[in-house]
């Protein structure tokens, strides 16, 4: 279940919330017992924005999608297509066939936004009893909230969090044919936050067929982008640009960083050789406000270390966070160039 770019969402908001007493007691008393009809309503709503993601695919590209055979043909008409068709639009609008085509796998994110987007409207949701308790849970003070994080260990997931309870409503992004909605307790679930690389690391290399390396050539996107991921299948080179894993960098004061430099020893350091020929297509797109960002010069760990000791002493959170998007961009073009130039392990002497 890939991970989208949270543009809005602070890393610190996606990890479950603490669960005491009494949010144990509002789920046991306002959830469990209607599970079952909680988890019809969701599923009727993700067969909903599947319906309409596959209509708006047909009337864009003139094709079916990948899998549209797990398709729902017809929603119950119960929610209102017009309300459900824009938010699929204004959520997948200006994707490209390629990328979208393969829908819902690896749509997690962005399914999980989508559903928790329209549950809050209340002309589309009114008069479903399963979403109704959910409304009455949260009125009485139970939590609510997306997470995002790892499912034992061997995917990224996004979910719900409802008090004591774990609903994920997105369960087919790795396999179309298992169950859309499921749940279980938290504790149960197989769900752990991501707080650090060492968390983070074995999972995007599994999941995502990629061998990871330490950004040691790009002083000003490190901080926030330290690493270098290496597909396995086609070689071709481009930054980790997690912003989950950034804003997580902020909050902790780079600390999540440094504790990578000087603790996880399993993150190679690619060959001086390698990152100067990737030196030689970023040095060609310096020009205008990318020149400090794209100052490329070879660090050992030591100075890594250096920068982000120099970057908690003078921090300032909100600068910090503004400039995320400028890393963000920059990190972006440096991507499309490496991509576009045909950067890739095998060309470089990074692989076998």
């Amino acid at each position: 279940m890939g991970e989208r770019m949270l543009q809005r969402a602070g890393a610190h908001r996606l990890v479950p919330s603490p669960v005491n007493a009494a949010q144990e007691t509002l789920t046991e008393q306002l959830i469990v017992p209607h599970l079952k009809r909680i988890f019809e309503d969701l599923d009727d709503l993700r067969n909903a924005v599947d319906y309409e993601t596959g209509r708006y695919f047909v009337q864009r590209f003139g094709s079916f999608l990948q899998h549209s055979d797990s398709i729902p043909s017809v929603y119950d008409g119960v929610f209102d297509p017009s309300i459900v068709a824009q938010a699929v639009g204004e959520r997948f609008g200006g994707l490209s066939k390629e990328k979208l085509e393969n829908y819902p796998i690896g749509w997690c994110w962005d399914i999980t936004v989508l559903v928790q987007r329209l549950m809050k409207n209340d002309t589309l949701t009114g008069g479903r009893s399963g979403l109704s308790r959910l409304e009455e849970f949260i009125r009485q003070g139970g939590i609510f909230k997306m997470i995002w994080g790892g499912m034992r260990n061997v995917y990224f997931q996004t979910a719900f969090q409802v008090g004591s309870h774990y609903i994920d409503v997105a369960n087919n992004t790795v396999s179309v044919t298992a169950k859309k909605v499921t749940g279980s307790s938290l504790g149960e679930s197989g769900f752990n936050s991501i707080l650090t690389y060492a968390d983070y690391i074995p999972i995007r290399s599994s999941y995502h067929g990629v061998d990871l390396y330490l950004n040691t050539c790009l002083p000003a996107l490190m901080p926030y982008f330290p690493l270098l991921a290496v597909s396995k299948a086609s070689g071709h080179c481009c930054l980790d640009t997690s912003l989950y894993m950034a804003r997580r960098n902020i909050m902790t004061r780079f600390r999540t960083v440094k504790d990578l430099l000087e603790t996880d020893h399993s993150v190679q350091i690619p060959h001086h050789s390698v990152l100067e020929s990737l030196g030689k297509s970023v040095r060609a797109m310096k020009g205008g406000e990318s020149q400090d960002w794209m100052a490329f010069r070879i660090m050992e760990p030591a100075e890594m270390i250096r920068i982000l000791e120099e970057q908690a002493e003078m921090f300032d959170g909100p600068r910090h966070v503004r400039r995320t998007k400028t890393a963000v961009k920059m990190a972006r073009a440096i991507n499309g160039v490496w991509d576009i130039r045909g950067i890739r392990a095998d060309l470089l002497g990074l692989s076998d």
